[in-house]
């Protein structure tokens, strides 16, 4: 039978499998962000594509669109901070965002 761990080694055997596991979840949370990221860029991009194959021209709404997607994107999905970074305030960009997703549907 091996003898019980001193206090001390069961705090550092602890702390360096907590180390480990944010390690793990930091890795996780990078990988959901960059999914995000490129969901909302193909989404936009979609828009974009089909658009200007046909006309050659892309219309406002759909540069508008693109726009807010990419800067929710790139803010990591804060939508508050997108809103800063487009210049619009948060409820704006909440109702475009209700827009597009009643034009989608």
């Amino acid at each position: 039978m091996s003898e019980p761990l001193p206090d001390r080694q069961i705090l550092d055997n602890l702390l360096t499998r907590l180390g480990a596991a944010e390690q793990i979840m930091n890795t996780c949370q990078r990988d959901l962000r960059s999914l995000r990221h490129d969901v909302c860029v193909a989404k936009a991009n979609f828009d974009f594509d089909q658009e200007s194959s046909v006309t050659g021209i892309v219309p406002l709404d759909i540069l508008e669109r693109r726009a807010v997607y990419e800067a929710i994107a790139v803010c990591g999905d804060d939508k508050v901070k997108a809103a800063l970074r487009l210049g619009i305030g948060k409820t704006t960009l909440y109702r475009k965002l209700k827009e597009y997703k009643a034009v989608s549907e």
